[in-house]
């Protein structure tokens, strides 16, 4: 099911919506059509969270056929060149990310390190495969295939065997104080590496697809692709081949470490060191993004807190806020530099929330992350 539903994320969306909305629209475009789906998801997200609803197959089903219509509006938008119809195409995956998500994280067993790697490797074929197509034919094959990629992950949901444990979940009532650092550490780890990786990519999208900075003999769709797919699986490798050889919080240090030489790169804003830097935040944010899951997932536990999709609502507006940050910078000074100053500051942020909870874990405090993570949920 998930190995579909990666062929239409990086097929599909990652490339392809983003190529069409600039084709339709410019530069413009490519912001609205992210910012639309971003807010979509944090309001889907949000209502999850807030109205405590128990998440199951019911959710992950209706999440994959509003893909699916997804794929199809944006199909007939770019055929059309209708940008209203792409952004309400734009809007339906928002909802798929705010619920698809946090019903695959709550169904599936195991922490996120087990099948990264072959995620990473399946999304650099397709995301190569989808360029290619894109820039020697047209975007709305990508769109199609996506749809039927979609609906084939949808058909796979039935098969799908819910554990008793998963029936119902037990959501966080009590205020007390001894409770409230931990969700509190648990949003903002949630919610700061959601901005922080926003901004980066919010601004590689619209300085690349414009064609500001491109990778030399390539054009902006080319570039994006290569960055997409390569430092997803330089990123993956790293994290599978270091998980059983090297403790988390060590691995944690590593991608921040590399997120920060990456930021300090790009803020010099000579082009040679800005496509090396965007480079290395790709590797480092995905070193970081299952880490950042299991430590969130972790604090939580240690308070027996389960909230259905408690990450995803806090890092969604998240990415909403970094994504609004990038966009005001490019449309007002129209530098490829100036966000990589804020996300500097926000890796600062949260490295300190990061050191917080490996702390508490070294201490005692919590259970041991990793072994949360391989818990069901």
């Amino acid at each position: 099911m998930r190995a579909l539903a990666q062929v239409a994320e990086k097929f599909g969306w990652a490339i392809g919506g983003f190529a069409a909305a600039y084709t339709v629209s410019g530069s413009m475009g490519i912001a609205l059509f992210g910012l639309t789906m971003l807010l979509s998801a944090s309001i889907q997200s949000t209502l999850l969270r807030v109205l405590k609803t128990n998440i199951g197959p019911k959710q992950l089903r209706q999440s994959l056929i509003l893909r699916m219509i997804s794929f199809g509006l944006l199909a007939v938008a770019t055929w059309l060149n209708n940008f209203s119809l792409l952004l309400l195409g734009s809007a339906l995956s928002g909802l798929f990310v705010g619920l698809f998500w946090p019903s695959f994280y709550k169904l599936k067993n195991g922490g996120i390190e087990g099948w990264y790697l072959q995620e990473k490797a399946i999304g650099l074929m397709l995301t190569i495969s989808s360029g290619l197509i894109i820039v020697g034919w047209n975007v709305v094959p990508v769109f199609i295939a996506s749809m039927i990629a979609a609906t084939g992950s949808l058909l796979m949901t039935y098969r799908i065997e819910i554990p008793s444990i998963h029936q119902q979940s037990k959501f966080f009532t009590n205020t007390s104080d001894q409770y409230i650092p931990t969700t509190q550490t648990a949003a903002a780890l949630s919610f700061l590496e959601g901005s922080l990786f926003a901004i980066v990519l919010m601004t590689r999208r619209l300085v690349v697809l414009t064609g500001t900075i491109v990778i030399p003999g390539l054009s902006g769709i080319l570039s994006e692709t290569l960055f997409i797919a390569v430092a997803g699986l330089l990123g993956a490798s790293i994290t599978h081949y270091s998980k059983d050889r090297v403790r988390e919080h060590i691995r944690l240090y590593w991608g921040l470490s590399i997120c920060t030489i990456g930021i300090l790169l790009a803020c010099t804003g000579i082009t040679k060191y800005w496509i090396i830097g965007i480079l290395i935040l790709g590797i480092g944010s995905t070193i970081i993004f299952p880490l950042n899951h299991s430590y969130v997932k972790g604090l939580l536990e240690s308070q027996e807190i389960s909230i259905d999709g408690f990450r995803e609502s806090w890092r969604n507006p998240g990415r909403l806020l970094g994504a609004l940050v990038a966009t005001w910078i490019w449309f007002t000074y129209e530098s490829h530099s100036a966000p990589f100053f804020f996300a500097l500051a926000l890796i600062v942020g949260y490295g300190a929330f990061a050191y917080q909870s490996v702390n508490q874990i070294s201490s005692g405090t919590l259970i041991n992350s990793k072994c949360v993570t391989e818990r069901h949920i």
